[in-house]
C-alpha cells in the first residue's frame, strides 16, 4: 500500500514550521506590555526621585521641571514601547 501522510520528510518540515510559527508567536506576545502598566511603574519611578531630591535639599522649582521632563519621557516612551504595529493585511 502507498503512503498516504506524505512520508518522514513532510512530517519533519510540518513540524519545523509549527514549532517556527509558536517561537514567532511567543515573541510577539512577550513584546508588549500595557500602558497603564507601564505608566505606573514609570510614576513610583518619577515619585522615587522626587523623594530623593527633595532629600537631598535640592530647590523646589528643579525637582517640578525635572518631575515634568520626566513624565514627557514616560509617555513617550511608554507610547513607543506598547504600540502594537498595524498588520500589513
Amino acid at each position: 500500500m502507498p503512503r498516504t501522510d506524505g512520508g518522514p520528510l513532510r512530517n519533519a518540515a510540518s513540524e519545523q514550521s509549527s514549532s517556527r510559527a509558536q517561537t514567532v508567536t511567543a515573541k510577539v506576545k512577550r513584546r508588549y506590555m500595557s500602558f497603564g502598566l507601564y505608566a505606573i511603574g514609570f510614576a513610583i519611578m518619577i515619585g522615587g526621585l522626587i523623594y530623593g531630591a527633595h532629600l537631598v535639599h535640592m530647590p523646589t522649582h528643579w525637582i517640578v521641571v525635572g518631575a515634568i521632563v520626566l513624565l514627557g519621557i514616560g509617555i513617550l516612551s511608554g507610547v513607543k514601547a506598547t504600540r502594537q504595529k498595524d498588520s500589513a493585511e
